[in-house]
């Protein structure tokens, strides 16, 4: 009888390249699945899409203000009426001819905008729920700096940061991304920094741990900027 232990060892299995091809497929899926931002081609559309429209409304904004304010103003020639939501502030845009399709207020699966623009009932009009732009008012075009923010995606209601939950109002990227327009017309699609539940755009300047959006002595100075929200 022989001994169990020359009993001859059994080979090493060998690990093949489709095991390991397997395993990588799988990581990858477990990576999306855990992702709080999808990177499907959909959202990428739904990104550059909104950075295009964000660049055209800049330039609109840009023509009407010429040397002066940006839409702070209801009229030109009544000052005293000031506007209290951003759609008021595009609502100028139309009327002037400065800016053609209301639609590009619009962004998909943002919980700001509960219908679709219709520019063919009241193109001259933002109605509630077709706009899903926060606008900072109060900025001249001749004196704001490059750097400093003047439309983004729109935030949680009363706030300048975004909640990672897409039902609510500020979570259309699920705290990961935003697509914000500087002073300067340039447009990016802004990495936020990772956070639990809510989240902010950084400065940009040295000192990025601020929010871009809130007014301090060197930062979005003047009397009247102020955050306008979508209606």
């Amino acid at each position: 009888m022989m001994n169990a232990s020359s009993a001859p060892a059994s080979p090493r299995k060998r690990i093949t390249l489709l095991e390991v091809a397997v395993v990588i497929v799988l990581i990858a899926i477990l990576v999306a699945l855990l992702e709080p931002f999808p990177s499907s081609p959909e959202y990428s559309h739904f990104l550059f899409r909104q950075a295009n429209n964000g660049r055209m409304i800049s330039n609109a904004m840009a023509n009407y203000a010429g040397d002066g304010e940006y839409p702070l103003y209801r009229d030109k020639k009544d000052p005293t009426t000031k506007i209290c939501e951003s759609n008021a502030a595009f609502d100028i845009l139309l009327e002037g001819g400065y800016l053609d399709d209301k639609k590009l207020l619009f962004q998909t699966n943002s919980p700001w905008c509960h219908k679709v623009a219709d520019s063919q009932a009241k193109p001259k009009e933002v109605m509630p729920g077709e706009n899903d732009w926060c606008y900072v008012a109060g900025l001249n075009h001749s004196t704001a700096k490059p750097d400093w923010p003047i439309l983004a995606n729109a935030f949680v209601p009363g706030t300048t940061y975004y909640t990672t939950d897409v039902a609510k109002k500020g979570g259309s990227y699920r705290g990961k991304k935003a697509v914000v327009v500087y002073c300067d017309g340039h447009t990016e699609i802004v990495r936020l920094p990772p956070k639990k539940d809510f989240t902010i755009v950084p400065r940009k300047d040295k000192r990025t741990e601020e929010d871009a959006f809130a007014p301090t002595t060197d930062w979005l100075t003047g009397p009247n900027v102020k955050v306008l929200y979508p209606k």
